[in-house]
Protein backbone atom coordinates (compact mmCIF):
# COMPACT_ATOMS: atom_id res chain seq x y z
CA UNK A 1 0.00 0.00 0.00
CA UNK A 2 1.49 3.43 -0.74
CA UNK A 3 0.01 7.17 -0.28
CA UNK A 4 0.68 9.92 -2.82
CA UNK A 5 0.32 12.94 -2.02
CA UNK A 6 -2.73 15.16 -3.59
CA UNK A 7 -0.38 17.10 -5.76
CA UNK A 8 0.50 13.89 -7.42
CA UNK A 9 -3.15 12.30 -7.22
CA UNK A 10 -5.44 15.10 -8.41
CA UNK A 11 -6.99 14.69 -12.26
CA UNK A 12 -6.13 16.95 -15.10
CA UNK A 13 -7.62 20.38 -14.09
CA UNK A 14 -10.57 20.59 -17.38
CA UNK A 15 -11.96 17.17 -15.70
CA UNK A 16 -11.17 18.58 -12.20
CA UNK A 17 -13.88 21.75 -13.85
CA UNK A 18 -16.39 19.57 -15.72
CA UNK A 19 -16.82 17.12 -13.10
CA UNK A 20 -17.11 20.35 -10.49
CA UNK A 21 -19.59 21.57 -12.73
CA UNK A 22 -21.64 18.39 -13.16
CA UNK A 23 -21.78 17.78 -9.47
CA UNK A 24 -23.10 21.68 -9.08
CA UNK A 25 -19.91 22.73 -7.45
CA UNK A 26 -19.20 19.38 -5.52
CA UNK A 27 -16.24 18.33 -5.25
CA UNK A 28 -14.94 14.99 -3.66
CA UNK A 29 -11.59 13.85 -3.40
CA UNK A 30 -11.17 10.30 -4.79
CA UNK A 31 -14.09 10.20 -7.10
CA UNK A 32 -11.58 10.83 -10.55
CA UNK A 33 -9.38 8.23 -11.61
CA UNK A 34 -5.77 9.83 -11.92
CA UNK A 35 -2.86 8.73 -14.04
CA UNK A 36 -0.86 7.61 -10.91
CA UNK A 37 -3.65 5.85 -10.21
CA UNK A 38 -3.82 4.03 -13.52
CA UNK A 39 -0.21 3.18 -13.14
CA UNK A 40 -0.22 1.69 -9.95
CA UNK A 41 -2.90 -0.27 -10.37
CA UNK A 42 -1.52 -2.45 -13.62
CA UNK A 43 1.60 -2.91 -11.25
CA UNK A 44 -0.82 -4.36 -8.79
CA UNK A 45 -0.46 -1.76 -6.25
CA UNK A 46 -3.15 -0.46 -4.01
CA UNK A 47 -3.86 3.01 -3.62
CA UNK A 48 -5.61 4.35 -0.46
CA UNK A 49 -7.15 8.30 -0.67
CA UNK A 50 -4.65 10.45 1.65
CA UNK A 51 -7.20 12.64 2.90
CA UNK A 52 -9.61 9.97 4.38
CA UNK A 53 -7.11 9.79 7.19
CA UNK A 54 -6.40 13.58 7.57
CA UNK A 55 -9.97 14.23 7.93
CA UNK A 56 -12.33 11.31 9.30
CA UNK A 57 -15.86 12.18 9.23
CA UNK A 58 -17.23 13.16 12.54
CA UNK A 59 -20.18 10.61 13.51
CA UNK A 60 -23.35 12.06 13.33
CA UNK A 61 -25.47 13.28 16.54
CA UNK A 62 -27.85 11.67 17.63
CA UNK A 63 -30.05 13.41 20.84
CA UNK A 64 -31.22 10.48 23.63
CA UNK A 65 -34.96 9.68 23.48
CA UNK A 66 -35.74 10.40 26.99
CA UNK A 67 -33.82 13.57 28.91
CA UNK A 68 -33.19 13.51 32.33
CA UNK A 69 -34.65 15.99 34.41
CA UNK A 70 -31.06 16.86 36.09
CA UNK A 71 -29.13 17.07 32.45
CA UNK A 72 -27.53 20.71 33.50
CA UNK A 73 -24.46 20.91 34.83
CA UNK A 74 -24.70 22.51 37.86
CA UNK A 75 -21.88 24.15 38.93
CA UNK A 76 -20.52 23.64 42.57
CA UNK A 77 -20.52 26.06 45.03
CA UNK A 78 -16.90 27.76 45.98
CA UNK A 79 -16.94 29.20 49.93
CA UNK A 80 -14.50 31.86 49.77
CA UNK A 81 -12.92 31.58 53.24
CA UNK A 82 -10.99 35.08 53.10
CA UNK A 83 -12.05 37.10 55.67
CA UNK A 84 -13.26 40.29 54.06
CA UNK A 85 -12.95 43.69 56.01
CA UNK A 86 -15.70 46.61 55.73
CA UNK A 87 -14.01 49.97 55.05
CA UNK A 88 -15.02 53.26 54.11
CA UNK A 89 -13.49 54.54 51.00
CA UNK A 90 -13.37 58.45 50.53
CA UNK A 91 -14.14 58.97 46.22
CA UNK A 92 -12.57 62.22 44.32
CA UNK A 93 -16.43 62.93 43.69
CA UNK A 94 -18.06 62.96 47.42
CA UNK A 95 -19.55 65.48 48.34
CA UNK A 96 -19.32 66.19 52.19
CA UNK A 97 -22.94 67.23 53.89
CA UNK A 98 -20.66 69.82 56.14
CA UNK A 99 -17.94 70.67 53.65
CA UNK A 100 -14.58 71.30 56.02
CA UNK A 101 -16.01 70.96 59.30
CA UNK A 102 -16.97 66.81 58.53
CA UNK A 103 -13.58 66.26 57.06
CA UNK A 104 -12.29 67.71 60.55
CA UNK A 105 -13.98 65.38 62.45
CA UNK A 106 -12.64 62.55 60.38
CA UNK A 107 -9.12 63.50 60.85
CA UNK A 108 -10.09 65.27 64.68
CA UNK A 109 -8.62 67.86 63.26
CA UNK A 110 -8.93 72.37 64.28
CA UNK A 111 -9.86 74.33 61.34
CA UNK A 112 -8.12 77.98 60.76
CA UNK A 113 -8.79 80.03 58.08
CA UNK A 114 -6.61 81.55 55.88
CA UNK A 115 -2.78 80.79 55.34
CA UNK A 116 -0.41 80.67 58.45
CA UNK A 117 1.18 83.38 59.22
CA UNK A 118 4.63 82.30 58.63
CA UNK A 119 3.08 82.07 55.22
CA UNK A 120 1.68 84.73 54.83
CA UNK A 121 4.21 86.76 55.60
CA UNK A 122 5.75 85.49 52.39
CA UNK A 123 3.00 86.58 50.04
CA UNK A 124 4.13 88.91 47.66
CA UNK A 125 7.83 89.41 49.18
CA UNK A 126 9.56 87.51 46.18
CA UNK A 127 8.55 87.90 42.56
CA UNK A 128 10.15 86.13 39.31
CA UNK A 129 10.69 87.95 36.56
CA UNK A 130 8.02 89.56 34.62
CA UNK A 131 5.44 87.92 37.50
CA UNK A 132 2.48 89.07 36.26
CA UNK A 133 2.74 88.94 32.55
CA UNK A 134 4.48 85.59 32.82
CA UNK A 135 1.03 84.71 34.35
CA UNK A 136 -1.01 85.69 31.93
CA UNK A 137 0.67 84.05 29.24
CA UNK A 138 0.33 80.82 31.25
CA UNK A 139 -3.23 81.41 31.63
CA UNK A 140 -3.85 82.30 27.66
CA UNK A 141 -2.01 78.98 27.10
CA UNK A 142 -4.08 76.94 29.18
CA UNK A 143 -7.14 78.74 27.56
CA UNK A 144 -6.69 79.69 24.14
CA UNK A 145 -3.18 78.89 22.68
CA UNK A 146 -3.58 74.92 23.25
CA UNK A 147 -4.27 73.34 19.86
CA UNK A 148 -6.03 70.71 21.43
CA UNK A 149 -10.03 70.55 20.25
CA UNK A 150 -12.05 68.00 21.58
CA UNK A 151 -15.69 67.80 21.95
CA UNK A 152 -16.72 70.18 24.83
CA UNK A 153 -19.93 68.82 27.16
CA UNK A 154 -23.09 70.28 26.00
CA UNK A 155 -23.94 73.84 27.10
CA UNK A 156 -26.48 75.57 29.33
CA UNK A 157 -27.64 78.83 30.29
CA UNK A 158 -29.99 80.03 33.24
CA UNK A 159 -30.69 83.21 31.65
CA UNK A 160 -31.85 81.23 28.84
CA UNK A 161 -33.01 77.38 29.36
CA UNK A 162 -34.60 77.26 26.17
CA UNK A 163 -31.48 78.15 23.97
CA UNK A 164 -30.05 74.77 22.61
CA UNK A 165 -26.16 75.69 22.21
CA UNK A 166 -24.04 74.09 19.21
CA UNK A 167 -21.75 71.48 19.80
CA UNK A 168 -18.21 73.16 21.16
CA UNK A 169 -14.71 72.27 20.74
CA UNK A 170 -11.83 73.23 22.46
CA UNK A 171 -9.40 72.77 25.45
CA UNK A 172 -11.09 70.23 28.42
CA UNK A 173 -11.28 71.85 31.58
CA UNK A 174 -8.65 68.53 33.06
CA UNK A 175 -6.02 69.40 30.31
CA UNK A 176 -6.71 73.22 30.86
CA UNK A 177 -5.98 73.02 34.79
CA UNK A 178 -2.68 70.56 33.84
CA UNK A 179 -1.21 73.20 32.00
CA UNK A 180 -1.92 76.07 34.14
CA UNK A 181 -0.49 74.21 36.98
CA UNK A 182 2.90 73.02 35.12
CA UNK A 183 3.09 76.15 33.75
CA UNK A 184 2.91 78.07 37.30
CA UNK A 185 5.26 75.36 38.80
CA UNK A 186 8.24 76.31 35.80
CA UNK A 187 8.03 79.91 36.70
CA UNK A 188 8.21 78.95 40.60
CA UNK A 189 11.24 76.93 39.60
CA UNK A 190 12.43 79.83 38.42
CA UNK A 191 13.22 80.88 41.91
CA UNK A 192 15.75 78.34 41.88
CA UNK A 193 18.37 80.84 40.89
CA UNK A 194 17.82 82.84 44.08
CA UNK A 195 18.02 79.80 46.04
CA UNK A 196 20.54 77.51 44.74
CA UNK A 197 19.75 74.85 47.55
CA UNK A 198 16.24 74.40 45.54
CA UNK A 199 18.43 72.32 43.25
CA UNK A 200 19.21 69.76 45.27
CA UNK A 201 16.92 69.94 48.30
CA UNK A 202 13.90 69.48 46.11
CA UNK A 203 12.51 66.28 43.47
CA UNK A 204 9.90 66.82 41.72
CA UNK A 205 7.84 63.93 41.30
CA UNK A 206 4.57 63.88 38.25
CA UNK A 207 1.69 61.50 39.30
CA UNK A 208 2.64 60.04 42.61
CA UNK A 209 0.17 57.80 44.36
CA UNK A 210 -0.52 55.90 47.57
CA UNK A 211 -2.95 53.70 49.37
CA UNK A 212 -3.60 54.15 52.99
CA UNK A 213 -5.98 52.66 56.13
CA UNK A 214 -6.44 54.51 59.24
CA UNK A 215 -8.92 53.85 62.62
CA UNK A 216 -11.56 56.46 63.05
CA UNK A 217 -12.66 55.27 66.27
CA UNK A 218 -14.24 51.99 65.28
CA UNK A 219 -14.45 52.38 61.55
CA UNK A 220 -11.73 51.97 59.19
CA UNK A 221 -11.27 54.78 56.26
CA UNK A 222 -9.63 54.48 53.53
CA UNK A 223 -8.00 56.50 50.89
CA UNK A 224 -6.38 56.61 47.63
CA UNK A 225 -4.74 58.58 45.48
CA UNK A 226 -3.10 60.01 42.58
CA UNK A 227 -1.77 63.56 43.00
CA UNK A 228 -0.99 65.28 39.62
CA UNK A 229 2.61 66.24 41.07
CA UNK A 230 4.83 66.22 44.27
CA UNK A 231 7.30 68.01 45.95
CA UNK A 232 9.89 65.71 47.92
CA UNK A 233 12.14 67.27 50.08
CA UNK A 234 15.80 66.39 51.67
CA UNK A 235 14.28 67.45 55.19
CA UNK A 236 10.62 67.66 56.64
CA UNK A 237 8.80 70.86 56.73
CA UNK A 238 8.91 72.86 59.68
CA UNK A 239 5.31 72.95 62.20
CA UNK A 240 3.86 76.41 61.29
CA UNK A 241 1.84 75.65 64.63
CA UNK A 242 4.01 75.68 67.75
CA UNK A 243 3.95 73.56 70.66
CA UNK A 244 1.27 76.54 72.80
CA UNK A 245 -0.88 76.07 70.02
CA UNK A 246 -1.06 72.62 70.36
CA UNK A 247 -1.49 72.11 73.88
CA UNK A 248 -3.85 74.78 73.82
CA UNK A 249 -5.73 72.32 71.05
CA UNK A 250 -6.99 70.15 74.00
CA UNK A 251 -9.63 73.12 74.73
CA UNK A 252 -10.75 72.96 71.55
CA UNK A 253 -14.54 71.33 70.75
CA UNK A 254 -15.08 69.87 68.00
CA UNK A 255 -17.94 70.29 65.51
CA UNK A 256 -21.50 68.47 66.25
CA UNK A 257 -23.33 66.37 63.29
CA UNK A 258 -25.42 64.44 65.86
CA UNK A 259 -27.77 62.68 64.55
CA UNK A 260 -25.97 62.51 61.33
CA UNK A 261 -22.57 60.47 61.20
CA UNK A 262 -19.60 62.12 60.09
CA UNK A 263 -19.29 58.88 57.72
CA UNK A 264 -22.71 59.19 55.86
CA UNK A 265 -20.98 60.56 52.56
CA UNK A 266 -17.96 57.76 52.33
CA UNK A 267 -18.63 54.90 50.57
CA UNK A 268 -19.18 51.31 52.30
CA UNK A 269 -17.04 48.72 50.62
CA UNK A 270 -14.91 45.46 51.90
CA UNK A 271 -11.91 44.51 50.88
CA UNK A 272 -9.88 41.32 51.62
CA UNK A 273 -6.23 43.50 53.21
CA UNK A 274 -5.81 46.30 54.67
CA UNK A 275 -2.43 46.85 53.76
CA UNK A 276 -0.62 50.01 52.80
CA UNK A 277 0.60 50.81 49.27
CA UNK A 278 3.24 53.39 49.80
CA UNK A 279 3.85 54.84 46.37
CA UNK A 280 6.07 57.39 46.46
CA UNK A 281 6.81 57.37 50.29
CA UNK A 282 8.29 54.48 50.11
CA UNK A 283 11.81 54.24 52.11
CA UNK A 284 14.30 54.32 49.93
CA UNK A 285 17.67 55.19 51.26
CA UNK A 286 19.70 56.14 47.74
CA UNK A 287 16.91 58.94 47.12
CA UNK A 288 18.12 61.71 49.58
CA UNK A 289 14.75 63.98 48.78
CA UNK A 290 12.61 61.31 50.43
CA UNK A 291 9.82 63.69 52.81
CA UNK A 292 7.02 64.90 51.47
CA UNK A 293 6.53 69.07 51.14
CA UNK A 294 3.91 69.23 48.25
CA UNK A 295 1.29 67.66 46.57
CA UNK A 296 -0.44 69.31 43.84
CA UNK A 297 -4.07 68.29 42.24
CA UNK A 298 -6.74 69.53 39.98
CA UNK A 299 -10.43 69.15 39.47
CA UNK A 300 -12.84 69.95 37.17
CA UNK A 301 -14.14 73.48 37.65
CA UNK A 302 -17.84 72.75 38.87
CA UNK A 303 -16.47 70.77 41.54
CA UNK A 304 -13.78 73.55 42.64
CA UNK A 305 -16.36 76.21 42.95
CA UNK A 306 -18.26 73.85 45.50
CA UNK A 307 -16.17 73.70 49.15
CA UNK A 308 -17.98 70.28 50.10
CA UNK A 309 -16.58 68.31 47.31
CA UNK A 310 -13.27 69.17 46.26
CA UNK A 311 -11.43 71.11 49.25
CA UNK A 312 -12.46 68.01 52.03
CA UNK A 313 -11.25 65.52 49.55
CA UNK A 314 -7.39 67.27 49.26
CA UNK A 315 -7.42 67.65 52.87
CA UNK A 316 -8.22 63.49 53.65
CA UNK A 317 -5.83 62.78 51.11
CA UNK A 318 -2.76 65.48 52.20
CA UNK A 319 -3.69 64.03 55.63
CA UNK A 320 -3.46 60.77 54.44
CA UNK A 321 -0.06 61.40 53.24
CA UNK A 322 0.46 62.91 56.80
CA UNK A 323 -0.48 59.57 58.68
CA UNK A 324 2.13 57.57 56.21
CA UNK A 325 4.72 59.89 56.40
CA UNK A 326 4.50 59.46 60.48
CA UNK A 327 4.04 55.61 60.48
CA UNK A 328 7.40 55.30 58.42
CA UNK A 329 9.42 57.91 60.87
CA UNK A 330 7.85 57.45 64.44
CA UNK A 331 6.31 53.99 63.91
CA UNK A 332 2.30 52.89 63.49
CA UNK A 333 1.45 53.06 67.16
CA UNK A 334 2.84 56.55 68.08
CA UNK A 335 -0.23 58.25 69.87
CA UNK A 336 1.29 62.62 70.02
CA UNK A 337 4.13 62.65 67.84
CA UNK A 338 7.38 64.09 69.01
CA UNK A 339 7.89 66.29 66.29
CA UNK A 340 4.22 67.28 64.08
CA UNK A 341 4.48 66.56 60.39
CA UNK A 342 3.88 69.09 57.87
CA UNK A 343 2.45 68.90 54.30
CA UNK A 344 1.01 71.66 51.76
CA UNK A 345 -1.52 71.18 49.27
CA UNK A 346 -2.73 73.06 46.15
CA UNK A 347 -5.43 72.11 43.89
CA UNK A 348 -6.72 74.31 41.23
CA UNK A 349 -9.24 74.42 38.49
CA UNK A 350 -8.55 76.56 35.05
CA UNK A 351 -9.87 79.55 36.80
CA UNK A 352 -9.70 78.85 40.98
CA UNK A 353 -7.09 77.65 43.32
CA UNK A 354 -7.42 76.44 46.98
CA UNK A 355 -4.42 76.22 49.07
CA UNK A 356 -4.05 73.89 52.36
CA UNK A 357 -1.48 73.28 54.97
CA UNK A 358 -2.08 70.12 57.34
CA UNK A 359 -0.01 69.66 60.70
CA UNK A 360 -0.58 66.59 62.08
CA UNK A 361 -0.02 66.30 65.81
CA UNK A 362 -1.57 63.38 66.72
CA UNK A 363 -2.41 59.60 65.36
CA UNK A 364 -4.68 58.59 68.07
CA UNK A 365 -7.93 58.86 66.39
CA UNK A 366 -10.05 56.77 69.04
CA UNK A 367 -11.76 59.48 70.82
CA UNK A 368 -12.43 63.49 70.18
CA UNK A 369 -10.79 64.70 73.30
CA UNK A 370 -6.80 65.37 73.49
CA UNK A 371 -4.41 66.94 70.86
CA UNK A 372 -6.05 68.07 67.70
CA UNK A 373 -4.51 68.30 64.53
CA UNK A 374 -4.19 71.33 62.68
CA UNK A 375 -5.73 72.42 59.05
CA UNK A 376 -5.06 75.90 57.44
CA UNK A 377 -7.53 76.38 54.21
CA UNK A 378 -7.81 79.62 51.88
CA UNK A 379 -9.83 78.74 48.99
CA UNK A 380 -11.94 80.16 46.17
CA UNK A 381 -9.22 82.28 45.36
CA UNK A 382 -10.07 83.31 41.74
CA UNK A 383 -7.16 83.42 39.56
CA UNK A 384 -9.16 85.13 36.41
CA UNK A 385 -13.08 85.54 35.54
CA UNK A 386 -13.95 83.90 32.01
CA UNK A 387 -17.69 85.12 30.55
CA UNK A 388 -19.06 82.53 28.08
CA UNK A 389 -20.80 84.46 25.11
CA UNK A 390 -24.71 84.63 24.81
CA UNK A 391 -25.74 84.46 21.30
CA UNK A 392 -29.50 85.39 21.93
CA UNK A 393 -27.84 88.70 22.78
CA UNK A 394 -26.40 89.32 19.74
CA UNK A 395 -28.99 90.58 16.82
CA UNK A 396 -27.22 87.82 14.05
CA UNK A 397 -27.09 85.26 17.11
CA UNK A 398 -23.06 84.98 16.19
CA UNK A 399 -21.21 83.02 18.51
CA UNK A 400 -18.21 84.76 19.93
CA UNK A 401 -15.08 83.72 21.92
CA UNK A 402 -14.96 83.85 25.74
CA UNK A 403 -14.17 87.27 27.74
CA UNK A 404 -11.08 86.82 30.34
CA UNK A 405 -11.05 89.76 32.73
CA UNK A 406 -10.33 90.49 36.17
CA UNK A 407 -7.07 88.97 36.76
CA UNK A 408 -6.10 88.38 40.54
CA UNK A 409 -1.93 88.96 40.85
CA UNK A 410 -2.18 87.50 44.19
CA UNK A 411 -2.94 83.84 43.54
CA UNK A 412 0.41 83.54 42.14
CA UNK A 413 2.02 85.12 45.34
CA UNK A 414 0.61 82.76 47.12
CA UNK A 415 1.56 79.59 45.28
CA UNK A 416 4.98 81.08 45.07
CA UNK A 417 4.93 81.25 48.93
CA UNK A 418 3.96 77.67 49.60
CA UNK A 419 6.38 76.61 47.09
CA UNK A 420 9.29 78.44 48.88
CA UNK A 421 8.32 77.94 52.50
CA UNK A 422 10.83 76.52 54.69
CA UNK A 423 13.72 77.91 51.99
CA UNK A 424 12.43 81.79 51.89
CA UNK A 425 11.74 82.10 55.22
CA UNK A 426 15.52 82.61 56.43
CA UNK A 427 16.27 84.89 54.07
CA UNK A 428 16.13 88.77 54.94
CA UNK A 429 13.97 90.75 52.54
Amino acid sequence: MVRVSPSLYKPRTAKRIKDAFARKGIYRVGTIQGYADAILKEKGVEVVDPMTYLYPPAPEWVPPEDIPDNWLAKRPAVEDVREKKKVWHVHRLSAFTEGMQQACLLTKSQLFTGLPPAINDLVGKYRVSDQDDEAKRQILASQVWDNTREKLPKRFDLENLDWVFRREYGIPENKSSLILLNGFLQMAQAMNEEFPELYTERLLVYEPQFSTFYKYKEDNIHMACKFKAGVMGSRPLTPLGDSALVEASKEHTPFDMYPISPLVDLQEQEVLSTKETHGFLRPNSSVRCCYPQLTLNVFPGKLLHMDKTAQPFSFLNTFAVAVEEARRRFGPSAGVLKEPVTILNINCSPLTFNFLVVQLNTLDFTSDNGIKNFVWSDSANHLIRKTLCKPWLHSKRKYGPPKLWDYNPQVFEKFLAMYLYNFASAKPS
